[in-house]
């Protein structure tokens, strides 16, 4: 019987292949002693997925966000800093998400994804245009709860290690948030 309902969910199912384009706003957090702030930066983002029925599809994602550092605070201080660098991050993630039919070709959706060890919640809505494509317009919200992360560092806009080489660096990072808005394009290969 089980057998039965995966079989039946993978042939009426349709895989799928999207993209994703938008900015992405770091929220400020302590590093080497100071708080930082950041600029919005662009965020780039490519699925691939599985969906099994109408309301439930799989994905694998990778996602990729960098944000300028803008202003630091020394702890203690009351003073902010003008300062330089930024923040890369390349994420990878598998995402389960469910869809929403709201009216005729519109839907929502909302959706969580895990990628070792950072997290992601994201929603928002999409229209089918065609059986084949889909445009919508998504939320966000990736966060990184551990300690000690590593940062590459652009190279024009100067080292926020202290002048440690390869422009790479480990801090004591409370935690990594960045809430992004993305324009999503997605083909579905068998229609839908």
């Amino acid at each position: 019987m089980i057998h039965a309902l995966i079989i039946t969910a993978l042939i009426s199912g349709t895989p799928y292949v999207s993209g994703e384009v938008g900015a992405g706003c770091l929220k400020s957090h302590e590093l080497h002693f100071a708080q930082h702030e950041y600029k919005c930066g662009p965020v780039l983002a490519g699925s691939l997925g599985y969906t099994f029925t109408k309301f439930f599809s799989i994905e694998g994602q990778i996602m990729h966000t960098e944000n300028d550092r803008e202003y630091e605070t020394p702890n203690g201080s009351a003073v902010k800093q003008a300062s330089s660098g930024s923040v890369t991050r390349t994420f990878y993630f598998i995402n389960g998400i469910f869809d929403i039919p709201i009216y005729k070709n519109l839907e929502a959706f909302a959706g969580g994804g895990y990628g070792f060890p950072r997290y992601q919640f994201f929603g928002g809505l999409k229209y089918n245009m065609t059986s084949h494509w889909s445009i919508g317009v998504k939320y966000a919200y990736v966060t990184e709860p551990y300690d000690a992360r590593t940062y590459t560092i652009h190279p024009t806009l100067g080292d926020i290690c202290g002048g440690q080489p390869n422009g790479v660096c480990s801090g004591p990072e409370k935690v990594y948030r960045n809430e992004a808005i993305t324009l999503v394009f997605t083909y579905n290969f068998w229609g839908k």
